[in-house]
């Protein structure tokens, strides 16, 4: 109940722009007022377990998106180290060494 009183004053009635705060925070009260002693650990429990599953597929997002860009940078230097080859093939240089000191 103390915390729903403090967020009540911190998004007072008054202020410009802070109706939908106010009434969130007024349905999420109601809500937490209304539960038993059970209700309420298994909520926190419920959220805590809500923001492990969103870390866990920020996490899965962040190496998926690392891996593409790994892979696509793999992808560009071997295309590199191909054009390479080819203009040596096409130059008749045969001998790597021989290629890097021309």
């Amino acid at each position: 109940m103390y915390i729903c009183s403090l967020l009540l004053f911190v998004f007072p009635a008054g202020a410009e722009g802070l109706s939908w705060e106010r009434k969130a925070v007024k349905v999420a009260c109601y809500y937490w007022d209304g539960q038993n002693k059970a209700g309420k650990a298994a909520t926190v429990a419920v959220g805590a377990l809500a923001g492990w599953y969103g870390a866990m597929q920020a996490i899965q997002i962040y190496n998926t998106v690392k891996s593409i860009f790994i892979e696509l940078k793999n992808a560009y230097a071997q295309t590199k180290a191909n054009i390479a080859a080819s203009q040596q093939q096409d130059a008749g240089i045969t001998d790597p060494i021989v290629a890097a000191a021309a």
